[in-house]
């Protein structure tokens, strides 16, 4: 084991995502429509609201701590969606600002969600009108 400057090696660990990563892709239909994002297909995911109406719900699962997670959100519906709701927002998931992630209501519009996952929360930041 190596010192340096009061640290021991074993203190630094590098663990991340290296590597190149395809983004595992839903199309998300019907009314309401209640969307699971499993982490375990990708740290980059993508929601195709392509025939969707009403509020989705969607329903974060199996992430990794200290993973870094993007989430893109895409309206291609006649009537694009403008409100979902997160299962757990406000206890285990949160947005910054403490303002819910409503996509940007016009067809076509991409938006990210983009955050870390702590062991036991979600922290998201949300970006808006991509494309």
């Amino acid at each position: 084991m190596t010192v340096v400057k009061g640290w021991k090696e074993e203190n630094f660990i590098l663990r991340g995502q290296l590597g190149t990563y395809a983004v595992y892709n839903q199309n998300i239909s019907g009314a309401a429509p209640a969307v699971s994002v499993d982490w375990t297909n990708g740290a980059v995911q993508s929601l195709n609201f392509s025939s969707a109406s009403g509020i989705p719900v969607i329903t974060f699962s199996n992430p990794i701590t200290g993973s870094i997670l993007c989430l893109k959100l895409q309206n291609h519906g006649s009537v694009p969606i403008t409100s979902i709701t997160y299962t757990g927002a406000g206890s285990t998931v949160y947005f910054e600002g403490a303002v819910n992630a409503n996509p940007t209501a016009s067809n076509s519009a991409i938006d990210w969600l983009s955050g870390v996952y702590d062991g036991s929360k979600y922290y998201f930041v949300f970006r808006k009108g991509f494309g």
